[in-house]
C-alpha cells in the first residue's frame, strides 16, 4: 500500500465513524440528524439576535439561509425541511415586523 492509498484508507475510516455517529450508516437515519437541525437553526436564531442592533429590521433571514444549506447538506432532505419550517416560524415571529394598512 502506498502512501497515497493510506491517507484515502484513514479518511474513510474517520468518515465511517462519523456517519455512525451521526446515525446515518447504511442507509439508516438515527436523531442525530434532525437534534443536529435544530441546533443549527438555534445558533442561526441567537446569531441573529446578536447581530440585530447592527443591521436592524434588514436580512432578517439572512442566517437562518445558512442553517437551512447546512442541514440540508449534512444531513439530507428530512432534517433540511425541519429546518425550513423552525427557520420560518422563528424569522418569522420575532424577527419580521407586521405590515399594517390594507392591500391595494
Amino acid at each position: 500500500m502506498s502512501l497515497g492509498q493510506c491517507y484515502v484508507r484513514i479518511g474513510e475510516v474517520r468518515w465511517a465513524k462519523l456517519h455512525r455517529f451521526a446515525g446515518i450508516a447504511n442507509g439508516k437515519r438515527g436523531l442525530i440528524p434532525y437534534v443536529a437541525s435544530i441546533a443549527l437553526v438555534l445558533v442561526a436564531f441567537f446569531t441573529r439576535l446578536a447581530i440585530a442592533p447592527l443591521i436592524g429590521d434588514r436580512a432578517p433571514l439572512l442566517p437562518f439561509i445558512a442553517a437551512v444549506v447546512l442541514a440540508a447538506g449534512l444531513y439530507g432532505m428530512g432534517p433540511g425541511l425541519l429546518a425550513i419550517a423552525l427557520s420560518a416560524l422563528l424569522a418569522t415571529s420575532i424577527f419580521m415586523t407586521p405590515v399594517s394598512g390594507e392591500f391595494t
